[in-house]
C-alpha cells in the first residue's frame, strides 16, 4: 500500500511540475544494472526480507516475484557509491542499514 501512495504523490508532483519525471523500477532493472540512468531511487515501506527475497514464485505473476537478491543489492550499492540518491521509507531503511553495513544507533 505504501508503494501506491508514494507513486500517487509523485504522479501528482509530476503533473504539477513538468520537469519531474519518474518511472517504476523492477527487480530485473536492478539486476541488469539499468538503474544507473536514474538520479534517485525510492524504496517504499517494506520489510527488509521482502525487498531482498520478494514473493516466492507462483504466489503472484512472475514480474512481481523474487527480490533484489545479492546481484540487485550490489547494483544498488554501486548506484549509491556513484553518487545516486537512495531514499528508503520506514522499514525499507532497515534494508539499507543491513545490506550496506551502516552503523546507526536506534532511538527509543
Amino acid at each position: 500500500m505504501d508503494e501506491g501512495w508514494t507513486r500517487w504523490v509523485i504522479e501528482q508532483a509530476a503533473k504539477n511540475n513538468g520537469c519531474l519525471k519518474y518511472e517504476s523500477v523492477t527487480d530485473a532493472d536492478f539486476k541488469s544494472g539499468s538503474i544507473r540512468r536514474f538520479d534517485t531511487i525510492i524504496i517504499p515501506d517494506q520489510p527488509r526480507a521482502a525487498i531482498l527475497n520478494g514473493h516466492r514464485k507462483g504466489a503472484m505473476p512472475d514480474e512481481y516475484t523474487g527480490g533484489l537478491g545479492e546481484e540487485g543489492v550490489r547494483a544498488l550499492r554501486e548506484f549509491v557509491e556513484a553518487g545516486g540518491t537512495l531514499v528508503c521509507l520506514n522499514r525499507a531503511s532497515d534494508f539499507a542499514i543491513e545490506q550496506f553495513k551502516l552503523a546507526f544507533a536506534r532511538r527509543g
